[in-house]
């Protein structure tokens, strides 16, 4: 997320969120059915999970479905191994560590390490590109995340590609990110590939608990017209920390689909060590 975007997205959230938990500039003429409403930024709470004791990670290949068309648990010494590309900014890097280091259980994860970014962006991610474009998918992982201070945090995105970089990341998507910050909490962006302003935003406007891990899922169904987007923490099905649906969750042409995963922070005044593990990705044809 640019500062430009940041600075969009702090906007609309000034201007909407007393009133509604989506904020979109076209294509909905109602508000979408939502797992509940959004608290002011100012209002935002800590989850109850900062009072819960961390949960286990999934152990060995246990947490990669029958189904999946893809899975990561970065246990090869090659990290890189099953995705397409990575991508990392000037002070960044990518690295693996033990599991034992952050307290849990054995193997090793993902570290996703960034400088601090005021007034800019910094990165480390892994791209998977899908061999074909789904209905839908299910992606999930497990998540360590860092505190993004005064910035934002994005850790999960599913993009659709453009013509001009096929294999990377780019600020010219369509996309939906999953990211966290201390004014918005846990919340999903969605762009539709101009590089401009964010076209919707979805927020649960909670601070979620950084520096422990949490297990994270994320469902989209693809439509420009009639998608849906669910995001459910710690395998709590029952009360998703965002649902909506009814909504135009990708622009009509057909492009590269692929996962993103790792840090994106921007305007972040203190270094991120972010970690990640157990990413599984199942498409819906």
């Amino acid at each position: 997320m640019t500062p430009t975007r940041l600075a969009a997205l702090f906007a609309l959230l000034t201007v909407t969120v007393s009133c509604s938990l989506l904020v979109s500039t076209e294509g909905l003429s109602e508000r979408p059915t939502a797992a509940g409403d959004a608290a002011s930024p100012g209002d935002a709470t800590t989850d109850t999970l900062a009072e819960a004791a961390p949960p286990a990670r999934d152990a060995g290949s246990s947490f990669c479905p029958d189904d999946a068309a893809f899975c990561a648990s970065f246990e090869e010494a090659d990290l890189t191994t099953g995705f397409t590309s990575s991508h990392v900014s000037q002070g960044a890097s990518l690295s693996r560590e033990p599991a034992s280091a952050t307290g849990t259980d054995s193997g090793t994860v993902l570290v996703s390490n960034v400088p601090a970014a005021p007034g800019d962006d910094a990165f480390a991610r892994l791209l998977w590109k899908m061999p074909s474009t789904p209905s839908a998918l299910r992606v999930e992982l497990d998540a360590y995340l860092c505190d993004p201070g005064s910035g934002t945090l994005e850790y999960l995105k599913i993009e659709w590609g453009t013509p001009f970089e096929p294999d990377r990341p780019t600020l010219q998507s369509d996309a939906l990110e999953l990211f966290t910050g201390p004014q918005t909490g846990l919340a999903i962006e969605r762009h539709e590939g101009d590089g401009g302003p964010a076209k919707a935003f979805y927020g649960a406007l909670r601070t979620l608990p950084t520096q422990r891990w949490i297990h994270y899922s994320l469902e989209a169904t693809f439509s420009t017209t009639a998608g849906r987007v669910r995001a459910v923490i710690d395998r709590d099905e029952a009360s998703p920390l965002v649902d909506v649906q009814q909504i135009p969750t990708r622009s009509p042409e057909v492009k590269d689909a692929r996962v993103v995963i790792g840090a994106f922070v921007a305007e972040s005044t203190a270094a991120c060590v972010a970690r990640f593990d157990n990413v599984s990705v199942v498409l819906t044809p």
